[in-house]
């Protein structure tokens, strides 16, 4: 068993989880847009010192979450990739490394939203021996995305292989995002802080903190 272990902890995940936080908040009611919350959100909690970059994300990785949407390529309709959504930032705060090209700004949710990362299998799913910057791909309804950056492979396991996969920012009705923060070494600190601000962010909500791992 203790063998089986070591092997298991040998596998590479394609992210770093180890000082990541999981911050959950509902919208309030009177929300017109999820994404304008959770961006101010993601302002407000960055000006905390022991913060050290953050983010929000539709599905994680080892929770057993389908993605968020399923990629298509243009003309077809079969599925290539999983799509999840994510804000600026994202991929940086759990450690996934980019591989080409640029990872999301924000200054892509005003001027250019419709931009996407795909992973290193997706990007060979998707457009094989082609160059996949500036690829387009749809989300299977009518939204035409164009790959900026090709990020590295995530699996969904430990026993699992990777999947092909693609990261979209979300439009205003997006629904149920995580916020994740990659903390500093003053970890009950910043937790407390963490906790001060969301629920000044949604009187009367009951914010939970916790370690992903």
């Amino acid at each position: 068993a203790a063998r089986a272990f070591v092997e298991v902890a040998r596998v590479d995940v394609g992210f770093d989880a180890g000082d990541v936080a999981l911050v959950s908040i509902a919208a309030p009611r009177a929300e017109t847009s999820q994404q304008d919350f959770f961006v101010r959100t993601i302002q407000t909690l960055r000006t905390i010192p022991d913060v050290r970059s953050i983010s929000a994300v539709g599905s994680l990785p080892f929770s057993r979450q389908a993605p968020d949407e399923s990629a298509q390529l243009e003309g077809s309709d079969k599925r290539v990739a999983g799509i999840v959504h994510a804000l600026p930032g994202y991929t940086e705060t759990v450690g996934i490394p980019l591989k080409r090209g640029r990872t999301f700004t924000w200054d892509d949710l005003r001027s250019d939203p419709d931009v996407a990362l795909v992973s290193e299998a997706a990007a060979r799913v998707m457009f094989g021996d082609a160059d996949p910057l500036n690829g387009v791909f749809t989300n299977g309804r009518n939204r035409r995305l164009r790959v900026i950056g090709v990020v590295g492979d995530v699996r969904p396991s430990y026993s699992e292989p990777v999947r092909p996969q693609a990261y979209v920012i979300p439009g205003a009705a997006a629904r149920g995002l995580y916020v994740v923060a990659r903390l500093r070494d003053h970890r009950a600190a910043a937790l407390a802080d963490i906790k001060t601000a969301l629920r000044s962010l949604n009187p009367g909500s009951i914010p939970t903190v916790e370690w992903w791992a």
